[in-house]
């Protein structure tokens, strides 16, 4: 890195052979009464247009010295900390001031600025020491795991493959890694429940259109509530389910339920209650057997 004439040193930056790993920052140095704004920083460049994805690593350099009238002296007789000069180090890459309060923290206190980019994640803080140092560690990183957009199905293994590129080009082979199955990310959305029939004595069929964000061997459960009573609930894996155990010619309200890995969902309620019929041999039998 060459440094230019309106840097001090390359501060941090000037160590040789050992490079940036990713995600690492370093600070050159800034001339008297200039501050530095941003940092030199190595950042992951991901080009979604490839298929597979290609990652490799570029150098983002948007540290300037700027003139400043704040000082990060030390003052271990001062009740704060000037952060000012911390906040606008990072003015390049954060949104907002987030919980840091507008020049000057408590000792013993820290805060943390808002990350520009959406995508990053917050390490590190600014600090106030009990001496009046300021220590800042805050900085913006990418999610050490990366996000395969395109939609996986749910219960379904992959295979990945990943590859490195540097100054030199791309790795000469892949790693590769084999997942486990893919999960859904929230609890699925309720059933549709089509329709609800009797024609058996003491028992209701529900069927209902499946969710397709549902693990396989998590079930649905479906329960007919009577007007006046307890609760009957039958748990299957597919649609239909068959409520037993009911009464005959009682009116039941049917709602229905669907798991997966990450929760259950609210429950979808038919919209008619519906009579549990009396089959005709068990009116049959019934009425024979009166003298």
């Amino acid at each position: 890195m060459s440094k230019p004439s309106t840097w001090s040193t390359l501060g941090t930056c000037g160590f040789d052979p050992k490079r940036l790993d990713k995600n690492e920052f370093c600070f050159p140095e800034c001339p008297a009464g200039t501050m530095p704004y941003g940092r030199v920083q190595c950042v992951e460049n991901i080009d979604t247009t490839s298929t597979p994805f290609v990652y490799s690593y570029i150098v983002q350099n948007d540290f300037e010295c700027k003139d400043t009238g704040f000082s990060a002296t030390p003052d271990a007789d001062a009740s704060h900390c000037d952060i000012a000069l911390a906040l606008a180090q990072f003015v390049p890459i954060y949104a907002n001031k987030g919980d840091c309060p507008d020049g000057l923290l408590s000792k013993s206190q820290t805060c943390s600025p808002v990350c520009k980019e959406p995508n990053l994640v917050t390490e590190g803080n600014i600090k106030c020491s009990l001496d009046g140092t300021i220590t800042n560690s805050f900085h913006c990183k990418r999610p050490s795991t990366i996000d395969v957009n395109p939609s996986l199905v749910i219960g379904t293994a992959y295979a990945f493959k990943c590859k490195v590129k540097n100054q030199a080009g791309w790795s000469s082979v892949y790693s590769t890694a084999q997942s486990n199955s893919v999960t859904p990310l929230s609890k699925p959305p309720l059933p549709t429940i089509s329709s609800v029939t009797n024609g058996i004595s003491e028992q209701l069929s529900v069927v209902f259109a499946e969710t397709s964000d549902k693990t396989d061997g998590t079930p649905y459960t479906c329960i007919a509530t009577p007007t006046s009573g307890t609760p009957v609930n039958k748990v299957g894996l597919t649609s239909p389910i068959i409520i037993t155990g009911l009464t005959d010619g009682a009116d039941y309200t049917v709602k229905c339920s669907a798991t997966n890995a990450q929760g259950t969902s609210e429950l979808a309620v038919y919209g008619a209650s519906q009579k549990v019929a009396t089959s005709f041999f068990s009116s049959f039998f019934s009425s024979s057997l009166v003298v």
